[in-house]
């Protein structure tokens, strides 16, 4: 992604001259604006940044098969990928194949606020279907010191890397000079920018402690940095005069049982799948997977997916956290129409039956059942996606069957 996209940047000038993109208003356009290959030859699927403007409402998706003219919205995202300051994706389907040609596909955004005024375009880029998927990280953070503030407080100082793709910079602390990359060592996250500084002051510490910290950085598309490392001890604690206590008779409690922290994703929680194949018969238009049935019955169907991220897929772990799922999506957790008894949920199917290390596939196998009082001819989309229990959803976003009643 860093420098392999070819991108198109209008000008305002000629924009306006054109009458092709929309006026700029109030709210900031998207950044770090990305397309690459969708989940087959007739889609592309796009990622961005929010712009942080509170009163954002919806993110415009425009489209156009000619080099600068006949844009129109082909797409708009709202609610949960339309979050100030947050990272935002769409896939956009049902286009055409134009792998090996030079009829490219043009598409850029624009942000709406609450009003309906929308802001300034993002860069136009031109794509052919089937693009590689962004596997590249951003640089790490660059001369990253540690401040001795006083007893119980340490600032951090850095440089961000100067990709355009920059999404947010991950914290860790550990007084163990081996700093893991888990929840147990987790600080927070800030959103950041390209080539600017940042800071952060780490406080409520202990006194006369060395802290060790490891930062990282994470793209628009997920992907992590190697980490940077420093660290910085706190100051003594002032000397107060002691104060003895009156004389009481000693309180003596049980010990409390402590359970070790349970490390069940190290690498910064690298969940990350790649699409393999799905039951079905690819529809007329080559735009979805295909099955049928009549109303009342139910219908066996298979997602064969591939880990590509570093974190390991487990079936069960000792908090019932991180569990790899499939669920619900488009809208996320939604209660699905087509539930099955043998579901999980409302709005999850199926879990994983077996550990799958990076690049190994996993088979996801399920039923649906098509409602008693489905009408012939009726089409239900039903999109899923993988989700790591409590911790993260991940994978394709536009994985669907149309499900048809004869």
């Amino acid at each position: 992604m860093k420098n392999t996209f070819s991108l198109i940047v209008i000008g305002l000038l000629i924009s306006g001259w054109l009458g092709l993109q929309p006026a700029s208003a109030a709210v900031s356009a998207p950044r770090a604006f990305l397309a690459e290959g969708g989940i087959d030859p007739f889609s592309l699927h796009l990622f961005w940044i929010n712009p942080s403007d509170s009163n954002l409402d919806h993110i415009n998706i425009y489209f156009s098969t000619l080099p600068l003219t006949n844009f129109s919205v082909v797409g708009i995202a709202t609610g949960t990928q339309a979050q100030p300051n947050q990272r935002g994706e769409y896939m956009l389907s049902g286009l055409t194949d134009n792998r090996g040609t030079e009829n490219y596909h043009y598409v850029y955004l624009t942000a709406v606020d609450m009003t309906g005024a929308e802001s300034a375009p993002t860069v136009t880029l031109k794509r052919l279907t089937g693009v590689s998927p962004d596997l590249t990280s951003t640089d790490p953070v660059a001369s990253l010191t540690t401040t001795t503030i006083n007893s119980t407080s340490l600032r951090l100082n850095w440089d961000n890397p100067v990709q355009s793709d920059l999404y947010r910079i991950a914290i860790y602390r550990s007084t163990n000079p081996n700093v893991l990359l888990n929840d147990t060592n987790f600080v927070t996250r800030q959103v950041v920018l390209p080539s600017t500084a940042g800071t952060f002051t780490d406080t409520a510490l202990l006194s006369n402690t060395t802290y060790y910290y490891r930062l990282v950085t994470e793209d628009v598309k997920e992907n992590i940095s190697e980490p940077a490392a420093t660290f910085g001890t706190t100051l003594a604690a002032p000397v107060t005069p002691p104060v003895t206590p009156p004389v009481t008779p000693p309180v003596i409690t049980p010990p409390t049982p402590t359970t070790p922290p349970v490390v069940i994703r190290p690498w910064a929680f690298d969940y990350r799948a790649e699409w393999i194949s799905q039951s079905g018969t690819i529809s007329a238009d080559k735009t979805a997977h295909e099955v049928s049935g009549f109303a009342g019955s139910t219908i066996d169907l298979e997602l064969t997916l591939k880990n590509i991220g570093k974190a390991w897929w487990y079936p069960t772990t000792p908090d019932s956290a991180h569990i790899i799922k499939l669920g619900t999506w488009m809208p996320q957790d939604n209660a699905s129409t087509l539930k099955d008894n043998t579901w999980l949920a409302s709005n999850r199917i199926v879990q994983i039956n077996s550990t799958t290390g990076t690049g190994s596939n996993s088979t996801f196998k399920f039923k649906v059942a098509i409602p008693a009082d489905a009408a012939s001819g009726t089409v239900y989309k039903f999109y899923v996606r993988p989700v790591a229990e409590w911790v993260k959803w991940f994978g394709p976003t536009g994985i669907f069957w149309n499900i048809v009643v004869d």
